[in-house]
C-alpha cells in the first residue's frame, strides 16, 4: 500500500474503517472477506485494486460489497497464471495471511511505516506479478495432490497425472498446509511496523522463500521438457496464456507441453538448500533476499536440468506461428537474429550467450529431447569457458557453434528443414537465418561441410 501514495493509503483506511469483519456473516464469508484484505493491502497498484474499491463507493456500495468485488478479482487474476486449471497452480511465495492479522491491528501510522519498509527493501507481495510469475507449480509440487480428471474435462489433460507420484511432505510448496502456523501473524502480536517488519524479514520470508523453492526444485526438470514443446512454466504469465489459447498452434503446444511435463515429471528428494550447498552457495544468504525465487531459479535450473533458466525460456518460445503453420526452424531463425543484434551491439557477453542459445536451438531440432538437456550443459559450459578466456566476438561465433554442431547427430537434416521453410519465414527470421548463413561460412563449420547449404 505504500505505494498507492497518499490517496491510495487513505482509500484504503476508509474501507478498514467502515468494514465490519465482526458482522453476521457465514465462517466462510469472513474467510473471504480477509482473503480479499490480503490482496487489497499487499498487492501493487498495479492489479488494479484500488480503482475496484473507488469505484464501488463511487456506486454507493458498501465497504463489504467493495472487498468481495476485489476477491473476485483476485480469484480471476490468480487463476489466469495457469495454463492449464487444475493443473498447474500460481503460488505466493509470501502468504496473503501472513501478515494480515498482526497489520490489521498496528495504528495506521504503523501500518504505513511497515508498508514503506516493505517497499524499501524491494519486497513485493499479495498478488503483485512479480510474486507469481516464476511460481506456478504443478498440482503435485504445489500441494502433493494429483489432478483429477473431471467431468467436463474433454482435453483428457488432467487423466496424464493420474499415476504420478507426488514429492516428499517437506519439499512441497505447502509443506504445512496451507494455513501454515509458522507462517502466520496473530491480532497484537506487535506494536509497531518495524516489529511486525523485522519478524517477516527474518523468519517468515526465509521459510516461505524455501518452501517455494523446494516446488522449483522438484518442477524443474519437467519444465524444461515442456518448453522443448512451446509451453513456458519458467515465466508465467496470464498475456502468454491467452495468446497460447488464441491459435490452434498454441493449444497444441500447450497440449503438447503437459504431456511432456507428464511424462518427465518425476519426485526427488533433494530440495533447494541441498543443491545451494551442492555448488557453494550459502542457503541462509539466498532465503532472505527479496529476490530469493529468481536468484535461486539461476542455479537450480541449470544444476538439476542442464539449462540455464534464460535457455529454458527461449526453447519454449522457439515455436512460433508463420503462414498459418507451425515451423520447426523458424525459432533457430529467430535466434540468429538475436546473435545478430547482440554482436552489433558490441556486448561480448550477450553475444557469446546468444550464440550459445543458437548452437542450443539447432541441436534440440533434431536431437532426441531426452539429450537437449546434457547438449544445453555442454553449449552453456562451451561458451563461457571461451567468454572467460576473453575469445574475439569472431571466434566466439565460430566455437560456439561447433559445440553445438557437434551435438547434432544429421546435420544435413538441419539444412534440408531450412530450405523447405524458406518461403514461408518471415522478414525478421529470415534475417537471422541469412546471418547464421554468413557466420556457419565465414567459421567453416560443420554444418557448411556437411555438403548441403540452404544458404
Amino acid at each position: 500500500m505504500a505505494q498507492y501514495g497518499k490517496e491510495g493509503r487513505a482509500l484504503v483506511q476508509r474501507l478498514l474503517n467502515e468494514l465490519d469483519l465482526d458482522a453476521e456473516v457465514s465462517n466462510n464469508a469472513k474467510k473471504q472477506l480477509r482473503r480479499a484484505l490480503g490482496s487489497l493491502i499487499f498487492s501493487s497498484d498495479s492489479v488494479g485494486y484500488l480503482d475496484i474499491v473507488e469505484n464501488a463507493f463511487a456506486k454507493g456500495k458498501t465497504a463489504r460489497q467493495a472487498l468481495m468485488s476485489v476477491r473476485s478479482a483476485s480469484e480471476k487474476l490468480i487463476e489466469s497464471y495457469a495454463p492449464v486449471k487444475g493443473i498447474f497452480e500460481a503460488h505466493h511465495t509470501q502468504a496473503l495471511s501472513a501478515l494480515r492479522e498482526s497489520y490489521l491491528t498496528l495504528p495506521p501510522s504503523e501500518q504505513d511505516a511497515f508498508l514503506q519498509m516493505i517497499e524499501d527493501r524491494g519486497w513485493k507481495l499479495g498478488d503483485d506479478p512479480e510474486q507469481l510469475v516464476e511460481t506456478v507449480f504443478s498440482r503435485m509440487s504445489h500441494q502433493g495432490k494429483t489432478p483429477e480428471l473431471k467431468k467436463g474435462d474433454p482435453t483428457g489433460m488432467k487423466g496424464l497425472f493420474a499415476d504420478s507420484q507426488v514429492p516428499a511432505k517437506e519439499l512441497q510448496g505447502h509443506p504445512r498446509g496451507t494455513r501454515d502456523a509458522l507462517l502466520q501473524t496473530k491480532p497484537g502480536q506487535f506494536s509497531t511496523g518495524a516489529d511486525l517488519f523485522n519478524h517477516f524479514e527474518t523468519v517468515i520470508a526465509p521459510r516461505a522463500a524455501e518452501d517455494a523453492a523446494n516446488a522449483l526444485v522438484q518442477d524443474a526438470p519437467a519444465r524444461a521438457a515442456a518448453a522443448q514443446q512451446g509451453l513456458d512454466l519458467v515465466e508465467v504469465t496470464p498475456e502468454a496464456n491467452i495468446a497460447r489459447a488464441s491459435t490452434p498452434e498454441g493449444l497444441e503446444a500447450t497440449r503438447k507441453g503437459v504431456e511432456a511435463f507428464a511424462q518427465e515429471y518425476t519426485p526427488t528428494d533433494k530440495g533447494a538448500r541441498e543443491i545451494l550447498q551442492q555448488v557453494g552457495e550459502e542457503p541462509a544468504e539466498f532465503l532472505t533476499r527479496p529476490t530469493a525465487i529468481a536468484d535461486m531459479g539461476e542455479i537450480i535450473y541449470p544444476t538439476v536440468t542442464g539449462f540455464t533458466k534464460n535457455q529454458i525460456k527461449k526453447l519454449a518460445r522457439r515455436t512460433l506461428v508463420a503462414g498459418g503453420g507451425l515451423l520447426p526452424l523458424v525459432g533457430v531463425g529467430a535466434q540468429a537474429a538475436e546473435v545478430k543484434k547482440a554482436e552489433e551491439s558490441g556486448d561480448v557477453r550477450a553475444q557469446t550467450e546468444e550464440a550459445g542459445q543458437l548452437g542450443l536451438e539447432l541441436a534440440s531440432q533434431v536431437a532426441p529431447v531426452a539429450d537437449v538437456a546434457n547438449i544445453g550443459a555442454d553449449l552453456y559450459q562451451g561458451y563461457r569457458e571461451m567468454r572467460e578466456a576473453g575469445a574475439s566476438k569472431r571466434d566466439i561465433a565460430k566455437g560456439v557453434l561447433d559445440v553445438g554442431v557437434e551435438a547434432i547427430q544429421n546435420p544435413g537434416k538441419v539444412a534440408n528443414v531450412v530450405k523447405e521453410s524458406f518461403q514461408e519465414i518471415p522478414g525478421q527470421v529470415m534475417s537471422g537465418f541469412q546471418y547464421l548463413g554468413q557466420k556457419l561460412l565465414e567459421s567453416r563449420s560443420k554444418l557448411s561441410i556437411s555438403g548441403y547449404s540452404p544458404f
